[in-house]
């Protein structure tokens, strides 16, 4: 268990115990209804919805609350990134393409035969997926870190700067919020 400091609503600093392991985070993977949790464009990026924190205490509530409201918005921007990242460079696209071809081919396969060794089964799997690994990091390594700084660069300025939004108020007919406007 990791210990989290959070700052609630009312501004009171509490310690929040969250269980950070594979198995919890693609739960939370699984049971996020993403399609329904997309937000609209002109809530995502309205100039009016930004606004400097007052404090480093509103600065990690913004960041918190916002990471978790939007983060339907972030998965896909990242990932429009990071196709373009790839599509941008033809020798990317053709080296992991090829890769592609090569993992399909060894899973059809019965055994894996490297020298004297034979891989069956999950040492086969695990075997070319650390293969892999090694593979598109230094193929695409520079382009997969140069994607990750500049999302998580876009990512935490965007939700520590956006407005939290104050949810089940009369104004938000169209997307179930409000969003506090600097205005």
């Amino acid at each position: 268990y990791m210990g989290v400091h959070s700052m609630t609503a009312s501004g009171s600093d509490t310690m929040v115990q969250s269980d950070l392991t594979i198995d919890s985070i693609m739960q939370k993977i699984k049971s996020r209804q993403w399609a329904q949790t997309l937000r609209p464009v002109n809530v995502f990026v309205s100039p009016q919805l930004f606004s400097r924190p007052r404090n480093t205490a509103e600065a990690a509530y913004r960041l918190s609350h916002n990471f978790n409201f939007y983060l339907t918005n972030y998965a896909l921007f990242s990932l429009f990134l990071f196709a373009y990242g790839i599509l941008s460079r033809p020798a990317l696209l053709l080296a992991l393409a090829v890769l592609s071809f090569i993992w399909v081919y060894l899973t059809k396969q019965e055994e894996l035969r490297i020298g004297t060794y034979v891989l069956t089964g999950p040492s086969k799997t695990i075997a070319f997926a650390a293969t892999a690994a090694v593979l598109v990091f230094l193929i695409a390594g520079s382009t997969i870190f140069m994607v990750l700084g500049i999302c998580s660069t876009l990512v935490v300025a965007h939700a520590v700067l956006h407005n939290p939004p104050v949810a089940d108020h009369e104004d938000s007919k169209d997307t179930g919020v409000e969003l506090v406007s600097n205005v």
